[in-house]
């Protein structure tokens, strides 16, 4: 292999298999997008895994400015390092555990289209160099979801079971279906 060639794939090391990814590469693999964080429910009548607008409490909405002066907004977890004590149903994903758990993530996830041998898209980070670009291709929950604001009574859990014990509630308006 030339110099050359060696200088692109360690430019694009996100091309490698998952399993030769180190820890540092893996969570940059990550787009930002907060779909993973949404409540999702199994559709009955085939669709897969919908996605809700409900997002876990510790979702929060980040905004500033990029150099140019343009409006930036990306979602953060408040408690990332110690999300698995805090959120017991919280999954930490691993490429040992894509194999069982690629299935509820979405088809847009960068874990999921590598597992899966498939390019990341051109409004990923890594091929775009923007971090806003999830955002503007419209990715990102930052604009479609529920977030909890810290001073509701209910927990975003809760109010999505109060809403799945009533056989009365409209879904519709409450499942982002163009992210499956």
């Amino acid at each position: 292999m030339s110099k050359m060639t060696d200088d692109k794939a360690s430019e694009q090391w996100w091309l490698k298999p998952i399993q030769a990814l180190n820890t540092s590469e893996w969570e940059a693999l990550c787009d930002g997008c907060g779909k993973c964080c949404l409540e999702k429910l199994e559709d009955d009548e085939g669709a897969g895994m919908l996605f809700s607008i409900i997002a876990c409490d510790h979702l929060r909405t980040k905004c500033g400015n990029s150099a140019d002066g343009a409006e930036t907004k990306t979602v953060t977890c408040a408690c990332y390092t110690k999300r698995l004590s805090r959120k017991t149903d919280c999954i930490k994903i691993t490429p040992a555990l894509l194999a069982e758990s690629a299935h509820w993530l979405p088809g847009t996830c960068a874990y999921r289209l590598r597992w899966e041998g498939k390019p990341l898209p051109d409004w990923h980070p890594l091929i775009s160099g923007n971090k806003e670009s999830v955002r503007q291709a419209g990715h990102s929950v930052a604009d479609r979801a529920m977030l909890n604001d810290g001073r509701q009574t209910l927990t975003n859990a809760e109010k999505l079971e109060n809403l799945l014990a009533n056989d009365e509630v409209d879904w519709e308006p409450l499942v982002i279906r163009d992210w499956s």
